[in-house]
């Protein structure tokens, strides 16, 4: 659950691997099976393609770098929990859901409530792992039945992340200790998921979004979709689009290579001022520019996406990296991402008792969204606040007696 693996593991899987699909489709291959193509200027276009893909790789070889440089090998714990872990996951869960519930009421916190939301889909997963080890059923079914709900929720909510979130989440934390099993089931599944989760969202967005029906309403036809036969074609088809369009981004990070900086010179420090912008409380400055329409300006301007469309397909912080500054820019950015990353995560395990605690709960729950990486404004943001959450947290716990400061510092142990 650390940086160096999982972090690199999503970032190489989502940028540089998941290409594969766009270079099949591209080269007119559907499923593993070739197909007739139209496609015209295959030369220039692959030659493109291939230049967004190196500059993937060098991303993934600077992101590792820069873990490698805040990288400590025995991480001390500086405070210790007064009780076992497995004593107090429930109590820790409870205490993240008030907090998080209690700020959602105030508009200028509002965003640390969202913070803290995947806070408890790690606790509850943690408590899977516990109750397994030490045979406690009340504690695994407590934990299967929280980690249950927020899957649920992730289902209905229309989006996919948040289902291949839950499934790395619980398959990272038990693998240790159950490999076996754990590749045994999560592989099938995620197959399974691949194929028919894009055919269940679209026909969830279609009739609950764009339409009037109510979510489980909306949720038993896409069910019934899914199971009708006839509707194989349109599944098989929706799942490759996915692969290629969405699973994948080096469709658009094309755009922006061939956009900047032969149309438009490269942004400079344009992209992170505004990043710092968006780091001011609306509370202090009411006038502050819209993040979300903010970072869409350049999408339109590449037109990877049209003024008139309604989707959202903000760039990520490779793409940023480009955009400012060229390969130069890539480096500088993915070099900085892997030191903050491992640098958060060691300020994490030293305050929050270790790896348990420190790693799995406070630095993947509060910093889930470093394991994708978001554009510059938001990736920003979810820094900056992420850490002034979690040391509010760490205070809060030691006010409350249930850290205390270790007898003396000690190596960090694995779960």
């Amino acid at each position: 659950m650390r940086p160096m693996v999982l972090i690199q593991v999503v970032f190489a899987g989502l940028m540089a691997v998941s290409s594969i699909f766009f270079f099949l489709d591209h080269l007119g291959f559907y499923f593993w099976s070739e197909v007739e193509t139209t496609r015209t200027d295959m030369d220039q276009l692959t030659n493109v393609f291939a230049q967004c893909q190196r500059l993937y790789v060098f991303a993934h070889a600077s992101l590792v770098f820069g873990m490698i440089i805040a990288l400590k090998p025995k991480t001390s714990v500086a405070y210790i929990w007064r009780r076992k872990t497995g004593d107090q996951l429930l109590s820790f869960l409870m205490f993240s859901l008030l907090i998080s519930y209690s700020l959602s009421f105030v508009p200028a916190l509002h965003q640390f409530s969202i913070l803290l939301l995947p806070v408890p889909k790690c606790l509850a997963a943690l408590m899977i792992l516990h109750g397994l080890r030490r045979q406690h059923f009340w504690q695994v079914l407590s934990g299967t039945g929280l980690f249950c709900f927020s899957l649920f929720q992730s289902v209905y909510s229309g989006y996919k992340e948040g289902l291949f979130v839950h499934l790395i989440l619980l398959m990272f934390i038990l693998y240790p200790y159950y490999k076996s099993v754990v590749i045994a089931v999560t592989l099938p599944l995620c197959l399974l998921l691949i194929y028919l989760l894009p055919t269940w969202n679209n026909t969830l967005r279609l009739e609950s979004w764009q339409g009037d029906l109510p979510v489980e309403k909306a949720a038993e036809l896409a069910y019934a979709q899914i199971l009708d036969n006839g509707n194989h074609d349109i599944i098989k088809q929706n799942s490759w689009n996915f692969l290629t369009n969405r699973f994948s981004e080096i469709g658009m990070f094309s755009k922006y290579v061939t956009h900047v900086p032969d149309n438009r010179p490269y942004y400079g420090f344009e992209i992170l001022v505004n990043a710092l912008y968006a780091l001011i409380p609306r509370a202090i400055w009411p006038a502050k520019p819209n993040t979300e329409e903010q970072s869409m300006e350049r999408v339109y301007d590449a037109e990877v996406l049209s003024t008139s469309s309604d989707a959202s397909a903000k760039t990520r912080m490779v793409v940023d990296g480009y955009l400012s500054a060229g390969i130069a820019g890539i480096l500088i950015t993915m070099v900085c991402f892997g030191v903050i990353c491992q640098t958060l995560c060691n300020h994490a395990e030293r305050l929050f008792g270790g790896y348990e605690i420190g790693c799995i709960v406070i630095f993947n729950g509060m910093f889930q969204q470093l394991w994708r990486g978001n554009n510059f404004e938001f990736l920003l943001n979810n820094i900056v606040y992420g850490f002034i959450l979690m040391t509010m947290t760490f205070y809060l716990l030691r006010f409350a007696g249930l850290l205390i400061p270790a007898e003396r510092s000690q190596p960090n142990k694995s779960i």
